[in-house]
């Protein structure tokens, strides 16, 4: 229901857009909102329209109330991939808002930006409080990809050039760690309620008889130490979740926070806000709250007395596991190069006329009756 409500919302808007300005093209929006002719409030109620649909997918509070619910009751593998759709509308969202409040946008420029400020906080300390309230392992994944949306809109809300590009090494390594903890709570509730010391993995053989029907061969091959590698992989998640040193999500807060304390990315006004030091103790807080969680949860899973009955455990379900840490622990050494990277995406971003230029085949003097015809 929330999906075809915000489809609508989103097919009305692009109604709108393509009726005031003519186009759907995003560097020909930019170009045309800063050009006379057309109904600069009609426009903006267009925009606000299809951001409000992103911030419905993002988990923006209240929009929110929906996602730990639907999260914890969907499977494993489709709570992973519903943690990279939030982080879709986050990225549209920053792509609309840099394009269209951007600062060559006239008299749109900065339109919202307070509004996401402000709406992140409120969201990021509604995920925190969440994690930590939280009793269901799923609900907690839940309140954590609220806690990583709270988190980036407040950082696109804060509009600045160096906080946008360590919230997009932020996103990358939120989604990766979020979707790896989701299938390894899965895997951990199963070895919670039947136990396991030793894990198994299932292998089944199928053989073809013409004269006698298709037989099935389940051969079982013990892996000592399976568990062990689930209760790292599970130690490494909240390292990434928590933003602890040295992984990841350490490193992305803290590009993020220590731009914010730069007067620099102050727009050089060497005074910080009142604004930035509740979102860099919200930021803090929440890593808090997300450790002391975590732990609980850990302990309530791992320090259990376990039965002599193995859990069956495959190979294919571990190996996404490991693979999503992993590209954690590659971009943690890799995290000078990724980060150049994200800074880059983020001056491109906050710096649009390279790309309006290119993509546009008429010269940006042209006037709109011109490139209306």
């Amino acid at each position: 229901m929330l999906n075809l409500i915000g489809s609508a919302i989103f097919l009305i808007a692009l109604g709108l857009l393509y009726g005031t300005l003519g186009t759907l093209n995003l560097a020909d929006l930019a170009y045309r909102l800063t050009l006379p002719g057309h109904d600069q409030a009609l426009a903006r109620l267009a925009f606000a329209l299809l951001i409000a649909v992103f911030l419905l997918k993002a988990g923006l509070l209240p929009l929110s109330f929906w996602l730990p619910h639907t999260y914890s009751a969907a499977g494993a593998p489709v709570a992973a991939l519903f943690a990279i759709m939030t982080k879709v509308g986050i990225y549209a969202i920053l792509r609309l808002s840099s394009l269209a409040f951007g600062e060559g946008a006239g008299a749109s420029a900065g339109f919202g930006q307070s509004f996401l400020l402000y709406a992140g906080m409120a969201s990021l300390a509604f995920g925190a409080i969440g994690v930590l309230a939280s009793r269901s392992s799923g609900r907690m994944a839940g309140y954590c990809v609220l806690v990583s949306s709270g988190t980036l809109l407040a950082a696109i809300g804060f509009s600045s050039e160096q906080v946008t590009g360590g919230a997009l090494f932020y996103l990358v390594s939120s989604t990766f760690a979020v979707s790896a903890f989701f299938l390894l709570l899965e895997l951990l509730e199963r070895v919670r309620i039947e136990g396991a010391d030793v894990q198994t993995v299932t292998v089944e053989d199928f053989s073809d008889d013409d004269d006698e029907a298709e037989e099935v061969e389940e051969v079982s091959v013990a892996i000592p130490g399976a568990l062990a590698v689930l209760s790292v992989c599970f130690g490494l998640c909240v390292v990434l979740l928590a933003g602890l040193p040295p992984l990841t999500g350490f490193v992305a807060k803290f590009a993020m926070l220590s731009s914010m304390l730069n007067p620099t990315g102050l727009g050089g006004a060497g005074v910080v806000a009142e604004s930035t030091w509740w979102l860099i103790g919200l930021v803090i807080f929440s890593g808090f709250a997300a450790l002391i969680a975590l732990t609980r949860t850990g302990i309530n899973t791992l320090w259990v007395q376990m039965s002599d009955h193995p859990a069956p455990v495959r190979v294919l379900e571990i190996a996404p596991v490991i693979l999503l840490v992993a590209l954690c622990m590659v971009m943690a050494v890799m995290a000078g190069p990724v980060m150049n990277y994200t800074m880059a995406a983020a001056a491109e971003l906050y710096h649009p006329g390279g790309y309006v230029s290119a993509v546009l085949p008429t010269p940006l003097d042209v006037p709109f009756e011109e490139v209306s015809r």
